[in-house]
């Protein structure tokens, strides 16, 4: 834990750590908010520090019961025969993707965190604002020879992005927010990942046999496509990407 933060911004939970390896994300609760805009880093969405935060909550009301639903797992593979390029959330490198409810709007969902705590009841239990985040930088893009494929899972569970009333801790100097999960409807979803047909820079494998793989120098992607697959949530469990 060699980075402490006293302000939480939820838009840079991505950005520290030593996370998931290349390939796999998992959705257990614990994690911060990602909506990939497939450049790595968070965007904006119900959840993220440019969505309405919920005020006036009590302490009680910022504790969440909700559990984990049914796993939904996500599998992204390059089918054409040339490398493709997407986005990269933590520092193992995962596939960066954004989920999307009926009406269009993001599913904030847990995908890669590296720092913590991000939930409210993280935050209460330890009674301060102060964040710590895993002592490294996520890779800049990941890469996909063809027949490589990543897995996301995802647990049926999304974010609200509430502040922390001073009374519930020593929050008076810090300005803070949290997360609390919310169990979303059943009913129509969609995954979205950009992918990318090209790539500028240091964009080789740095291990040769990783596929995927995360690049860590400068890069710049090109081409962008957004792929887009509907799905039913919760009775679909396993869905496919084509990037």
């Amino acid at each position: 834990m060699a980075c402490k933060h006293w302000q939480w911004l939820l838009v840079a939970v991505t950005l520290a750590g030593c996370g998931p390896s290349a390939g796999t994300d998992d959705d257990g609760g614990s994690d911060g908010p990602t909506s990939a805009d497939g450049t790595g880093a968070t965007s904006a969405g119900p959840g993220s520090a440019d969505a309405a935060t919920t005020t006036g909550s009590t302490c009680e009301d910022l504790i969440s019961s909700v559990t984990p639903g049914a796993t939904v797992a996500f599998t992204a593979t390059a089918a054409g025969a040339d490398p493709v390029w997407t986005g990269a959330v933590g520092c193992g490198g995962g596939l960066a993707m954004e989920l999307r409810d009926a009406a269009g709007q993001p599913v904030i969902f847990t995908q890669g965190s590296e720092c913590f705590p991000v939930t409210c009841e993280g935050f209460l239990d330890q009674g301060t604002c102060e964040i710590g985040c895993n002592d490294c930088a996520p890779p800049q893009a990941m890469r996909f020879e063809a027949g490589a494929s990543a897995m996301v899972n995802w647990g049926g569970l999304a974010y609200s992005s509430h502040a922390l009333p001073a009374e519930c801790g020593d929050f008076q100097d810090c300005n803070a927010q949290c997360l609390r999960a919310e169990e979303v409807v059943a009913g129509e979803y969609t995954a979205v990942v950009t992918v990318y047909s090209g790539c500028d820079g240091d964009c080789e494998c740095d291990v040769p046999d990783a596929n995927p793989c995360g690049l860590y120098g400068q890069v710049t992607l090109t081409g962008p496509s957004t792929v887009e697959v509907a799905f039913t949530y919760p009775s679909d469990t396993a869905v496919a990407i084509a990037l």
